[in-house]
C-alpha cells in the first residue's frame, strides 16, 4: 500500500514539475492558448490529469471567453479527477458562455447530480430538453433527480419518455422498482390534437440514410448517432427539429398518419433524405402544471 502511495505521488509530481518547467518556457515566449491546449492534450495522452488541468487553466486564462469549449473540457478533467465543486464552477462557466450548448447543460447537469444539487440539475436538464426534447439521456438523468428529490411519479413519467425515445433506462427502472410509483401520465396521449413534431437526420443518399436507420433499429438512439456525426470529420449528415407545417408538401403528406414516438422512416425531400421520427414537443410551462397538479397537464405546446 505504501509503495502506490509513493508511486501515485512520484507521478503526480513528476506531471506537476514537467507542467512547471513547460509554463516558465512558454512565459518566456509569449504564448497562445494554443500552446497550452496542445501541451493539455499530451498529458492527458500520458495520463497526467493533474498537469493536463493546469495546462488547461492556462488556456482558458489566455483565451478568456472567447472558447466556451475549453471551460467544458477543464470540467471534464476536473471530474475525473474528482474534484467535483471545480468541475460545476467550469462547467457553469461554460453554459453561461453558451447557453444553447445542450451538451454542455447535460455534462453541467450531471455535475450537480454528483454533487447532491438535484434542484439544479433538474432545471439544467429542463432547459436542455426545451432546446431539444428528444434528448433522451436527459430525461433518464431528470428521473435520477426527481426520484432523489422524492417525486417518484414524475421519476417514472421521465423514464416514460426516454423509453419511448429509445434509450435504456435499466438501472432508473430497477431503482423506481423498487421505490414505488407510477407514471401520472402516458405519453402518447400527451400528443392528441397537437401539431406533429419530428427529430431528423439529414443525408446526401438513400444508402447513407438506410444505413442509419439499420443503426438505430439495431439499439443506436438518435442522440448516440447526432453525436458521433458531429464529432466525425467524414459524415455528411446534419440533424436537427422540425414541425410539420415547416415540411414540404410531399415530406407532410407522407408522414401525415405517422404516430408519435413510431420507429423512424426514410422520407426523400429534394435532394436530401431524411432518417425521420416524431416525438412530443416540450413546454416548460406545461410541465411545471403536470408536476404539481397530479398528472392532468399535457407537456406539449399548444396547438397553432
Amino acid at each position: 500500500m505504501k509503495d502506490r502511495f509513493y508511486r501515485v505521488v512520484s507521478i503526480t509530481v513528476a506531471g506537476l514539475v514537467v507542467f512547471a518547467s513547460f509554463t516558465a518556457q512558454a512565459a518566456e515566449n509569449q504564448v497562445s492558448h494554443e500552446v497550452y491546449l496542445e501541451r493539455a492534450n499530451a498529458l492527458v495522452r500520458s495520463s497526467q490529469h493533474s498537469a493536463a488541468a493546469m495546462a488547461l487553466q492556462q488556456a482558458t486564462h489566455l483565451a478568456g471567453d472567447k472558447y466556451p469549449s475549453l471551460y467544458m473540457r477543464l470540467a471534464t478533467l476536473y471530474y475525473g479527477l474528482g474534484l467535483i465543486p471545480d468541475a460545476i464552477a467550469a462547467g457553469e462557466k461554460a453554459v453561461s458562455l453558451s447557453p444553447r450548448m445542450k451538451w454542455y447543460k447535460f455534462d453541467l447537469a450531471k455535475f450537480y447530480l454528483v454533487n447532491k444539487q438535484y434542484q439544479r440539475s433538474k432545471e439544467q436538464l429542463l432547459a436542455l430538453l426545451q432546446i431539444d426534447p428528444g434528448f433522451a439521456l436527459a430525461y433518464v438523468y431528470l428521473g435520477y433527480d426527481y426520484l432523489a428529490l422524492g417525486d417518484k411519479n414524475m421519476a417514472w413519467f421521465c423514464l416514460e419518455l426516454s423509453d419511448r425515445l429509445g434509450r435504456d433506462g435499466n438501472l432508473l427502472r430497477q431503482k423506481l422498482q423498487v421505490a414505488g410509483g407510477g407514471s401520472p401520465a402516458e405519453p402518447e396521449a400527451l400528443a392528441q390534437g397537437q401539431p406533429a413534431y419530428f427529430r431528423f437526420i439529414r443525408t446526401n443518399s438513400r444508402e447513407e440514410a438506410d444505413a442509419l436507420l439499420r443503426q438505430i433499429k439495431g439499439g443506436k438512439s438518435f442522440g448516440n448517432l447526432e453525436l458521433e456525426l458531429q464529432n466525425s470529420r467524414d459524415a455528411n449528415a446534419d440533424f436537427g427539429l422540425i414541425t410539420a407545417p415547416e415540411l414540404d408538401q410531399n415530406v407532410a403528406e407522407q408522414l401525415a398518419e405517422t404516430k408519435v414516438f413510431t420507429p423512424p422512416v426514410v422520407v426523400q425531400t429534394g435532394s436530401d433524405y431524411l432518417v425521420m421520427q416524431r416525438i412530443l414537443p416540450f413546454n416548460r410551462a406545461a410541465w411545471a402544471r403536470l408536476e404539481a397538479g397530479g398528472g392532468t397537464a399535457p407537456v406539449v405546446a399548444s396547438a397553432t
